[in-house]
């Protein structure tokens, strides 16, 4: 059927001035400044399961007609597909149902035939064939169009894409003032925003300072009403949490805020603390939805030390999270994944695609990102009612500056030299040998070879097509945590 300037700091790890536990109540006497929680809210409609644009050109138009698909939530417009005007008024009828190129396609695929879209009438069928008349437009397993129409354009998207219309809430919780201009989910949000002509986008900036017990408890209250709020003024299909704070450069453990009247550093806990008490008002919107994803937006310290790895692992499916993403880069800077989380945006959360199978396509967006970090990707999957994280690390691997996603020394230790290595390879392994002629040599100690390094292919690593260049792509390595003290990370030169 058819219907019409100050150079404040943006890398995010460095020291806590303490640990603190934040579950013990203790007295709970001062609330959270009511400043520290801040919301953009969208006005949202009631749900719609429909897309409101088009499959084929992703537009829409107020002068074009919007047919629906009456096995999908696509829809295709007039400019699309050439419908006669005289038409138009029939196919609009309740009884007319539409099938869409899409769909048409796949079930082609299924079939392993082939058919013209919108068949032209015929007087009698087999009965094997029955199928064939079941193209575009019908009603009662009969074509309503003598002919088949043009399809005017070509399809911009893959073709088990959609232009979901599903509601999206994103929830971004700061950390108490930390500066988070150039912010990607200021920018996700603007990515979005168009697709959403009637509602169903909501954005919350939540700023959290739980230093101390009482900040806890003031965060609490707020946050409970606020979510409380949002469940009840619309069901969110897909929900995107990004957290950006600093995190300890020993332990890993998240910054969560300041200590009662100290304005001088920040006081750190826990992942499971942490995660728990941030998502608690938040559980029902979370466990509502049909995909929660979580970006950690903070130093990679949280995941290159064994204990908070685990407890971010142990965290993401005790929450209920869909999936995580959390990144490797000592000093990370946020402001440098906008490609990455516009890609998420536009293959996940508008053309529906499972995030563990659009990564590759969204990596593919984002290779300058790789020479900052590596990225770590969890992703969650229940059997027989038991839930499991599958854990994958994705690095950029380039021939000379990141070998099998090692980092290369830009100046050898040994001698000094800011050095152009020479390379040569022995089947997977890279070997690279410093350049300079003296190096190891002099300065009244024992003569030594050159500096070398030997670098090989991570076990089970596979080199994505997706981004790849001459001489450098993305390579997926499978995290195996079943050995309790396995390393996750790429072996040190």
């Amino acid at each position: 059927m058819a219907r019409t300037k100050q150079t404040a700091r943006r890398s995010n790890g460095g020291k806590a001035q303490g640990r603190v536990s934040i579950t013990d109540p203790g007295k709970l006497k001062i609330r959270i400044p009511a400043q520290t929680v801040r919301a953009h809210v969208d006005v949202s409609s009631p749900h719609e399961v429909k897309n409101d644009f088009c499959v084929l050109c992703r537009d829409g138009s107020e002068n074009l007609v919007i047919f629906t698909c009456d096995e999908c939530p696509r829809v295709i417009c007039t400019r699309c597909i050439d419908v006669p005007s005289n038409y138009i008024e029939e196919l609009k009828k309740m009884d007319v149902k539409f099938r869409c190129v899409l769909c048409h396609t796949a079930l082609m695929k299924k079939l392993n035939d082939q058919t013209p879209y919108y068949a032209s009438i015929l007087t009698s069928y087999p009965q094997s064939f029955t199928h064939y008349i079941l193209q575009g437009f019908f009603r009662n397993a009969q074509p309503v169009l003598p002919f088949f129409l043009p399809v005017r354009v070509q399809l911009e998207t893959s073709k088990r894409s959609e232009i979901s219309a599903s509601h999206i809430l994103i929830i971004h919780f700061k950390l108490v003032d930390h500066v988070t201009t150039g912010s990607p989910v200021d920018i996700i949000h603007q990515f979005l925003a168009p697709y959403f002509p009637y509602g169903g986008l909501r954005k919350l900036d939540v700023v959290f300072d739980l230093g101390t017990s009482s900040k806890v408890k003031g965060y609490n209250e707020q946050c409970m009403e606020l979510a409380k709020d949002v469940v009840e003024q619309d069901h969110y299909k897909s929900v995107c949490i990004v957290i950006t704070t600093h995190t300890d450069d020993d332990r890993g453990d998240p910054f969560i805020g300041r200590k009662k009247g100290d304005k001088s550093g920040y006081v750190s806990a826990s992942v499971p603390e942490f995660l728990n008490v941030l998502f608690k008002p938040w559980q029902d919107a979370i466990t509502r939805a049909k995909d929660t994803t979580m970006f950690f937006m903070g130093c990679g310290a949280i995941v290159n030390n064994t204990e908070s790895f685990r407890d971010l692992r142990l965290s993401v499916l005790n929450s209920k999270l869909s999936s995580a993403i959390a990144f490797t880069a000592p000093h990370f800077q946020p402001s440098f994944t906008c490609h990455l989380v516009v890609a998420f945006a536009e293959h996940v959360l508008i053309e529906g695609f499972p995030l563990r199978e659009a990564f590759p396509e969204i990596l593919g967006h984002s290779y300058r990102l790789g020479m900052h970090t590596d990225i770590i990707l969890m992703t969650r999957s229940e059997t027989n009612g038991a839930a499991t994280l599958q854990c994958t690390r994705y690095a950029w691997s380039h021939a000379t500056a990141r070998p099998w996603g090692s980092l290369l020394p830009l100046q050898c230790p040994q001698c000094g030299c800011i050095t152009k290595w020479n390379f040569s390879r022995d089947s997977n392994k890279s070997i690279f040998v410093c350049s300079y002629k003296d190096c190891g040599r002099g300065r009244g100690t024992k003569n030594l070879p050159p500096k070398r390094y030997i670098l090989q292919c991570p076990e089970g690593a596979k080199r994505l097509i997706p981004g790849k260049r001459h001489n450098a792509g993305w390579l997926e390595v499978p995290l195996d945590f079943s050995q309790p003290n396995k390393v996750t990370k790429f072996s040190d030169m």
